[in-house]
């Protein structure tokens, strides 16, 4: 019987695709192109990325990784409780699409829902502790703002890079000290700073306050270096934003009737459906380059996913916490307060990726 060579083996092989999909998702996460799975952008007659749907590149990441665990055997196993409130959490979300403005178009964001959850199998694959899966996450921040500058029609969600560069400067104050850290992170806060999204920048702020509380007894001496200089970075770019009206701090009143259809209310207008109803419900034809989303994310998702939507997010922490410790409760905290304050982060098809990564990531 021919034996196989060592490097083809099927553990080697898992290994490998399991790398490279981290290293692929962790450098594409931002890139707001994919497959195109429906929509139509021309809907408001003037292209908008949002009114597709697509199946974003870096999600093919996910997939690697989820053929290298099968291949190699090391998935994590799901306790049966769990698989029952994944598989519940999707028919309600099938169920509400069916209730939506343009049934055929939300229900294809349950595609993403579903290779999404593919990662609370994934055990520590995301858990970027180790240098390497940090230097490329930051490669992979740096290049998106990179392209944020030099080819602004892409829009790129300045959001999605904030919160990728808040997750990864935790991570780098959970590790230990090495030559170059303070710079990276005083980098991240940069780019957070750059989000222009206030809410992000002061819950950094909020975080990097009460870091006595988060950051493990053992790396609280290193508090002064890793901590306090990024913190009086931010505080400063903050105050000179405020100065230079960097931050759109105006109040837009944003109402749907969607309390005069109760069914409306339960299941929402449907994901990726809020310009469509705010056009639909308004008494005069808007102009597209007015048309905004709210500027907070949990009003865009309970227009867009109703109350039932609402009540299985917190489901969803819940369940992060009750299925997999204590050591859970800090990302799904950072989890629910992404989804109350960036409207990218449950409303669009990277954000969506993206979040269920790291709320499953575990040691």
């Amino acid at each position: 019987m021919m034996n196989i060579p060592s490097f083809l083996s099927r553990e080697k092989t898992g290994l490998f695709f399991e790398v490279f999909g981290i290293c692929f998702f962790l450098l594409l996460f931002w890139l707001p192109f994919g497959f195109f799975l429906g929509g139509d952008a021309y809907f408001l007659g003037k292209y908008d990325a949002s009114l597709e749907v697509i199946f974003p590149y870096g999600g093919l990441g996910i997939l690697f990784v989820f053929l290298g665990k099968f291949l190699s055997g090391t998935s994590q196993k799901l306790l049966q409780k769990q698989i029952l409130f994944i598989l519940f959490f999707l028919a309600v979300f099938g169920i509400s699409a069916n209730f939506s403005l343009k049934p055929e178009v939300s229900i294809l964001f349950l595609i993403l829902w579903t290779i999404g959850f593919f990662s609370a199998s994934f055990g520590n694959s995301f858990f970027i502790e180790k240098p390497w899966q940090q230097k490329v996450f930051l490669l992979g921040i740096t290049l998106g703002y990179f392209f944020t500058k030099i080819v602004p029609e892409w829009d790129i969600s300045g959001e999605l890079l904030g919160i990728g560069a808040l997750i990864l400067s935790i991570f780098l104050s959970f590790s230990y000290a090495f030559r170059g850290r303070r710079f990276m992170i005083l980098f991240l806060f940069w780019v957070i700073f750059e989000s222009q999204n206030l809410g992000i920048i002061l819950f950094t702020i909020f975080l990097w306050m009460c870091a006595s509380i988060w950051l493990p007894k053992y790396r609280k001496i290193e508090r002064e270096r890793s901590i306090v200089s990024p913190l009086i970075l931010l505080v400063g770019l903050t105050i000179y934003g405020f100065y230079q009206q960097v931050f759109d701090t105006s109040y837009s009143r944003v109402f749907l009737p969607i309390f005069e259809q109760g069914l409306s209310f339960i299941f929402g207008f449907g994901e990726g459906q809020f310009l469509i109803a705010l056009q639909n419900f308004s008494s005069v034809f808007l102009i597209p380059e007015k048309m905004q989303i709210p500027q907070w994310g949990i009003i865009t998702f309970f227009f867009e996913k109703g109350a039932s939507g609402i009540l299985l997010i917190l489901f969803l922490c819940a369940n992060a916490v009750a299925f997999q410790g204590r050591n859970k409760m800090f990302p799904a905290f950072l989890f629910f307060c992404f989804w109350m304050i960036v409207p990218d982060f449950l409303s669009s098809e990277n954000g969506i990726l993206l979040s269920l990564v790291f709320l499953f990531a575990k040691k």
